[in-house]
């Protein structure tokens, strides 16, 4: 019935109800992957001062490249994440996409600079390419400098993404475990209880008295699943990232 209802949105052009029936086609577009028409009624909408669409926008074009990556076409996977850059130079999305195209084609050292952009422009963001970040300064001998910023970055915006990255590119494994135990403290988890019990078995170290509290602690607060993505607008809930909710079709809206 998308072709049907397409047909009767398109018809109110022009009518009272010509930015309702735009909104309503977005909506549509967006259901079906039909993304170049939705960017184009996406123009149409903040032309004519609806509001600004730029950062959806920037998600439509992500979805072109990433069709045209599947296919093959690189070009237009560059053109399109060109476009996406353009309508919205701060969203996030283009830059883990543009970094992670780099990393396919081994251009590790050019990764790093693209989410060395990630890092400044979207924090919170850059736990989701942090392993990535971390291996790829392994992969172009840019560990030190690498370090550095994932320190940065987490003394910024705390996560354990970023903190498994910093271990992976720490070499000292009392640092690691001590980071470990700091991290624990200030968000119980299951996943740094995880990373603490890993690093106790390769170092063959005992835990000691602190370290037990905070395993205690993190099993404590597992009463519910951690390690889930929610929907911030309608509760749905994955083990993988979306950028767009499957239940609720909203945009970003996974904390």
């Amino acid at each position: 019935l998308f072709d049907r209802a397409e047909d009767a949105f398109k018809a109110l052009e022009g009518t009272a109800f010509s930015t309702d029936a735009r909104l309503a086609l977005l909506s549509l577009y967006e259901r079906s992957r039909n993304w170049h028409p939705a960017i184009e009624v996406a123009r149409q909408l903040e032309a004519t001062g609806t509001g600004s669409f730029s950062q959806r926008s920037a998600h439509h074009w992500c979805e072109v490249a990433q069709e045209a990556d599947a296919r093959g076409h690189s070009d237009d996977a560059d053109q399109a994440l060109a476009r996406a850059r353009e309508a919205a130079p701060q969203a996030a999305r283009p830059l883990v996409l543009q970094g992670q195209r780099l990393v396919r084609q081994g251009l590790h050292a050019e990764a790093l600079k693209v989410w060395d952009e990630l890092m400044v422009k979207q924090a919170q963001a850059f736990a989701l390419v942090a392993m990535d970040y971390a291996r790829s300064a392994q992969a172009c001998n840019e560990v030190p400098a690498a370090l550095t910023k994932l320190q940065l970055i987490y003394a910024q915006v705390p996560s354990m993404d970023v903190l498994t990255a910093i271990g992976t590119l720490q070499a000292d494994a009392t640092v690691r475990r001590d980071a470990i135990v700091n991290h624990q403290r200030q968000q119980p988890s299951l996943s740094a209880a995880q990373g603490l019990i890993r690093e106790r078995m390769n170092s063959q170290v005992p835990l000691n008295e602190p370290e037990i509290e905070v395993l205690q602690k993190a099993l404590t607060t597992a009463a519910r699943p951690l390690q889930r993505y929610r929907c911030a607008a309608c509760g749905f809930e994955s083990q993988h990232y979306f950028w767009q909710c499957p239940g609720c079709q909203n945009w970003d809206s996974y904390p």
